[in-house]
This record gives C-alpha cells, sequence and structure tokens, in this order.
C-alpha cells in the first residue's frame, strides 16, 4: 500500500504567475543584469522531497532507495501510524556500510550529508514481529540548494521579494509539515475504526447466531415437556 506525493518546496509552483508579474514590473523600474539573475534564481528548484506510507507485514523488511550527490543534505524522517505497539526498527545504509540506525521507536528524524555520490538504501524492519503489519508514514528530502552568492547590501526592491518569497517558502514548510501529521492521524483514527468496525461485525454475528441456537433450543425442550409420553406398567 503506496501514497506517493511527490512536491516542490519551494513557492515557485503555486506563485509562478504572481512572481513574474511583480518582476515584469520591477524590471521596468530597476532593470539589469542583477533583476534577471535574481529571476532566475527563483526558477530553480531547492528542494524536493518524498513522502510514502507503505504497510510492512509481519517478520517482513521493506527497503528504499535515494540517489544522491556528495555533499548533498538528505533528510529522513518516519513514524509508525498503526499496528502493535506503535514501533518498527530502521536502517540507514550506502552500500554495505550501516550510517544510521533506530532500534523499535514511533517516530524519529535524521539529517544527514551525504559522504558519497550513489544509492542511499532506507530499511523499514520489522522482523522482530511475528503477528502484526506495521503501517509507516516516512519522507526522504533531498536539499539540492548550492551555496548561494551573497546579495548586495543594499536595500532594493529585488532583495524585498527574495526576502516575502524566502517567507512564503517557510510559511509553505510548516503546511506540508501540520498536513502531514493530520494526514497520518486520519489515517491512524481510519485504521482503528476499520479494524474495531470488523471486530463488532463478527461479534454481531456470533451473538445473532447465539440467539438463533438458544432459541431453537428453548423451543425444542418446551415441546418435549408437553409431548404425551406412553404409560408404564
Amino acid at each position: 500500500m503506496f501514497e506517493l506525493t511527490h512536491y516542490f518546496v519551494v513557492a515557485v509552483n503555486l506563485l509562478t504567475c504572481e512572481v513574474r508579474d511583480r518582476a515584469a514590473a520591477i524590471m521596468k523600474v530597476s532593470g539589469g543584469v542583477a533583476t534577471s539573475l535574481a529571476l532566475t534564481w527563483l526558477c530553480i528548484v531547492l528542494v524536493h522531497g518524498a513522502e510514502l506510507t507503505t504497510e510492512v507485514g509481519p517478520g517482513a523488511t521493506e527497503c528504499f532507495y535515494e540517489e544522491a550527490q556528495k555533499g548533498q543534505h538528505l533528510y529522513f524522517e518516519y513514524e509508525v501510524v498503526y499496528g502493535g505497539r506503535l514501533d518498527i526498527d530502521v536502517q540507514i545504509r550506502f552500500g554495505q556500510t550501516e550510517l544510521w540506525s533506530a532500534r523499535r521507536l514511533k517516530e524519529e528524524e535524521h539529517p544527514f550529508v551525504a559522504h558519497e555520490t550513489g544509492t542511499y538504501e532506507f530499511c523499514l524492519d520489522n522482523s522482530f514481529s511475528t503477528m502484526t503489519a506495521k503501517t509507516v508514514s516516512f519522507e526522504i528530502t533531498i536539499d539540492n540548494d548550492q551555496d548561494e552568492v551573497e546579495a548586495d547590501k543594499k536595500p532594493t526592491a529585488m532583495t524585498q521579494i527574495e526576502e516575502s518569497l524566502k517567507t512564503m517558502n517557510g510559511r509553505m514548510v510548516a503546511c506540508i509539515e501540520y498536513q502531514r501529521r493530520l494526514r497520518n492521524r486520519e489515517l491512524s483514527h481510519r485504521l482503528t475504526a476499520k479494524f474495531m468496525n470488523s471486530r463488532v461485525n463478527w461479534v454481531s454475528a456470533a451473538e445473532a447466531v447465539t440467539l438463533v441456537a438458544v432459541s431453537v433450543f428453548q423451543i425444542m425442550y418446551l415441546r418435549s415437556l408437553f409431548a404425551n409420553k406412553q404409560a408404564r406398567f
């Protein structure tokens, strides 16, 4: 079971038209190479990530892979939303080398820097559980941001737009994180309600069968009491 959501954190995708209009108006006033470079900067995707929700069966291990370049910042976060005691083992590996691990925790986050270019492995290990599956929501984020050129210290219209855009970006990141937590909470409650509903249905069916059986037994027993019995000599 996968719920895959790819998103771009930067506000470019949602505010492209508005930013272009504002930038065009400013270019009429200020103009110059700096403005053009700043407008180009707005179109660069700085951060990308993937959020997944998967079910790890009892005794199973699920691994996911992400390509990263040397020096890139990676951010891994997970949360067990349903199943058992809400715990799972996690490992991050590069080749045969284990970079980080967590044992039987409900949720954890781990930022790190890629020390080599290649494929990084993120494993969710439920091998210690023999009966219960775990539903895990996790996120892998890669920061593609390069060293930014220091902006001109003099306040200009473009730097104000940059600051405004960074503020929007920060608020969007906070909104995405809040929505992710709400989705995890909703998923946990939905799975719990589904589990309880199935149990209630089974108990109700058992009660109905028991009621019918008891009714039949009572009818047969009462009939046997009033049945004519042959006289004995």
